[in-house]
């Protein structure tokens, strides 16, 4: 809200108030002159903001998505559980399915360090092989939880 003598410092403009749909701000700063209205700064940001809640008006007049759909905003996709508590889990199943998919014998060769039995276990179970993606996910978890390479 402009007082007495008040200069405007930035063109941009905010604009807050609830509604039925709960509460909705609208912000700008786009626009420093709106040539074709004369309009200067703040003037030009406040027009801006007005086109934009008529065009969402527009919207839910003309029955193009359900009742106040266009208001909602972005939704929080909730995060996928972890696929394993701790690392000693993680590596447990590594050298398990490893004999499940080598072998007793071909994983006893990798009893050492992790990051060769997670090579070779990466080119059996890429999805690029007919491998079941989620096999491929839970390696890679088991990758990014031990940082292995």
């Amino acid at each position: 809200m402009l007082h007495a003598r008040a200069r405007v410092g930035h063109p941009g403009v905010a604009i807050s108030f609830t509604s039925r749909f709960g509460p909705l701000r609208y912000a700008t700063d786009a626009y420093e002159r709106w040539y074709s209205h004369g309009l200067d700064g703040w003037q030009a940001n406040v027009r801006a903001i007005a086109l934009a809640l008529e065009a969402l008006r527009a919207v839910d007049r003309y029955g193009v998505t359900r009742r106040g759909e266009q208001y909602t905003g972005w939704r929080a996709i909730a995060a996928p559980a972890p696929l394993f508590a701790t690392p000693h889990d993680a590596e447990t199943w590594m050298r398990g399915y490893a004999a499940e998919l080598f072998g007793p014998d071909g994983a006893a060769r990798y009893n050492g360090s992790l990051a060769p039995l997670y090579r070779a276990m990466a080119k059996r179970m890429h999805p690029d092989t007919g491998a079941p993606r989620a096999d491929w996910d839970r390696l890679d978890a088991a990758r990014r939880l031990l940082e292995l390479r």
